[in-house]
């Protein structure tokens, strides 16, 4: 008796422990899918802004100000502001009201504003499918999940060919996203 009552609590444990590292990527995707889907560029990425001389610069505030609220790491955080450095020293050289014209934001390594960063694409998804989750170690797992969109007239879902592979990590006592990795397989 004492063994299945300890087998239960165990797998209810267990169960908790795999929803919340769950819930969070969920929670991110949801809070990220509603921004991108109503526009609101300054929450889910950098924004172009004027300095107080009339240049260009790239306000990142709003944005890791999200990524923190929807548990991601420090060195999440750090690796992902390092991948504007390139638009960002290039930008600072551009006045704001050229940027207000035709700007071919590609040669100034700023092609982030042509699609959403944590679904790879152009176009935005409806929502995220869980299809797998594997314990890496005590502070670190595994998230697969599958992109859809959804018919709510049909109410069908239709999946994309794309998955996001995210890592968590546990930081006093706390699942923080650590790697997202968008691939077709």
């Amino acid at each position: 008796m004492k063994l299945i009552i300890l087998i239960s609590i165990l797998s209810l444990f267990n169960n908790n422990f795999c929803d919340n590292q769950e819930n969070i990527v969920l929670e991110f995707y949801s809070w990220y899918i509603s921004v991108a889907g109503h526009q609101s560029e300054v929450e889910y990425r950098p924004v172009f802004k004027s300095d107080t001389n009339g240049m260009v610069i790239l306000d990142m505030e709003k944005y890791i100000q999200n990524l923190r609220k929807y548990n991601f790491s420090e060195n999440m955080i750090y690796r992902e502001i390092s991948t504007y450095k390139d638009c960002i020293t290039k930008i600072k050289n551009v006045k704001y009201e050229e940027l207000l014209e035709d700007f071919f934001y590609d040669e100034f390594g700023c092609s982030f504003v042509y699609n959403y960063r944590w679904i790879h694409s152009q176009e935005t998804i409806d929502g995220v499918l869980i299809v797998e989750v594997k314990k890496i170690s005590e502070d670190k797992q595994f998230i697969k999940g599958q992109f859809y969109n959804k018919d709510e007239e049909n109410n069908e879902f239709y999946y994309w060919e794309w998955y996001c592979h995210i890592t968590l990590i546990k930081e006093k006592n706390s699942w923080l996203i650590d790697d997202i990795f968008i691939t077709d397989k």
